[in-house]
């Protein structure tokens, strides 16, 4: 006798009858373990699985020329390599559950080789361990490694005419907003190449007036390079390096303390 269908709705009404073959056949034992096992990943609807879950903008300037021509499937230029700077200001952070409070960190990068890493001053310490860990995940995806980040006062502004972010006696971007051939209007791209190659849908084009970092172990000054302005929803999944319990990079690297 064939065994009846079972559909994938749930709860599932199961009869006695059935119950009895499928127990002789060995198969409700498979069906209890698929049934409890979906029950854990849906719970009530309020698990969503993801360790963190955040929201930020981007402003970030390169070494490049405008137009980015990396966005076009071409090599970095004027030089085969990109120097670059990217701040996240993070506006919504959310871990396990949990509203952390904002902040802000950025990376700075030579040669897409060396990294140096600065987060925010004066942070409650969950929000500070949290850009420590979201920079750690970061940098794995670039193939790099956290060293000793900085603490240091940010200030990062918007406008109509441009961005400005300063990392004091670090790092600076000074850049306006690329103008459509209408008044008022900017340039935008969609499915942008940016930092990290992050899932970012659009960003709006922008050029620098000043780009600058000075520490030992990174140093360059630009201007009139490529910049962006993006926002960005990421989580867990963006960056799989950085879930929470997964340690990274030496083994002495701790875990942070929200953990």
């Amino acid at each position: 006798m064939q065994a009846p269908i079972v559909r994938r709705t749930l709860p599932v009404d199961i009869s006695t009858r059935a119950i009895q073959q499928w127990s002789r056949d060995g198969i409700l034992r498979l069906v209890c373990i698929l049934l409890s096992a979906l029950d854990v990943c849906l719970g009530s609807g309020q698990q969503t699985g993801r360790s963190w879950e955040a929201k930020a903008e981007i402003l970030e300037a390169w070494s490049c020329n405008v137009p980015c021509t990396c966005n076009f499937g071409g090599w970095p230029s004027p030089h085969r390599f990109c120097d670059s700077v990217a701040v996240f200001r993070f506006s919504s952070i959310k871990v396990q559950g949990s509203q952390l409070n904002p902040g802000a960190v950025a990376l700075a990068g030579r040669a897409n080789k060396k990294y140096v890493v600065f987060i925010q001053d004066g942070l409650p310490k969950p929000t500070d361990s949290f850009l420590e860990f979201f920079a750690r995940g970061v940098l794995v995806k670039l193939h790099g490694s956290l060293e000793d980040p900085r603490r240091r006062p940010f200030k990062t502004e918007t406008s109509e005419n441009g961005l400005t972010a300063e990392v004091e006696g670090y790092a600076r971007i000074r850049a306006s907003y690329l103008q459509g051939n209408r008044p008022g209007t900017k340039i935008v791209v969609q499915n942008p190449l940016m930092f990290a190659d992050l899932p970012i849908s659009r960003t709006v084009k922008a050029e620098t007036t000043l780009l600058e970092v000075g520490t030992e172990q990174v140093g360059f000054r630009y201007w009139r390079t490529n910049a962006n302005h993006a926002s960005v929803e990421l989580t867990d999944r963006d960056l799989p390096a950085s879930r929470l319990g997964v340690r990274q990079g030496r083994k002495s690297d701790p875990v942070p303390s929200w953990v």
